[in-house]
């Protein structure tokens, strides 16, 4: 019987031996959500690297490949700050202003769709909606991040009844997405598997 010391070693999986288009694939299939992603403060002892040592964090399969290498980090993390829809639930406008003014002005570039709840929950009407926007757009141009947030809308939730998680907006007739340009359907654009 051949010793275990006898067989040949296994040569190591070396991902970015993968040509580039696999690689990219791969980063569509982990980084590029169906659902939205929710931005959280981080707990002091974990932060995340999402982008500069932010003090908000993502899941984190999403934080690990990221954190991976450079070169990782380069190919992937455009992929996925502009194919996600973020969703901030809380700490509104703080936490929305502080994970945009950590993130790299490249990333903050390529941005599209950033939604921002009041508390955990909505907006009773369209007027305080807009007014919270006209607040969070200050706030982001006092921090210097707003130059960079041209091509992206900023959403807010707006519901007639009071709820008290973002997610139980999910199904209801009453509930929309407002930006200071218009409205849309709550779920248009949100997964259904909240």
């Amino acid at each position: 019987m051949p010793l275990i010391m006898d067989q040949p070693k296994a040569k190591p999986f070396r991902f970015l031996d993968l040509l580039p288009k696999i690689r990219q694939r791969i980063y569509e299939h982990v980084l590029v959500s169906q659902a939205p992603i929710e931005i959280h403060e981080a707990s002091r002892q974990r932060r995340s690297s999402v982008s500069r040592g932010t003090p908000v964090e993502t899941p984190g399969r999403i934080s690990a490949l990221l954190r991976t290498n450079k070169q990782i980090r380069r190919e992937a993390a455009p992929l996925f700050f502009s194919q996600n829809t973020f969703v901030i639930p809380w700490g509104f406008p703080n936490l929305g202003v502080r994970w945009l003014d950590y993130l790299a002005p490249h990333h903050r570039r390529i941005l599209r769709d950033v939604r921002f709840c009041y508390g955990d929950g909505a907006f009773w009407t369209i007027y305080d909606a807009r007014t919270a926007l006209s607040s969070l757009r200050l706030a982001l141009e006092r921090s210097g991040a707003l130059s960079d947030l041209k091509e992206m809308t900023l959403w807010v939730p707006v519901c007639e009844f009071s709820v008290h998680t973002w997610k139980e907006l999910h199904g209801r007739e009453d509930a929309e997405w407002v930006s200071m340009d218009g409205t849309m359907p709550f779920d248009k654009g949100v997964a259904k598997k909240l």
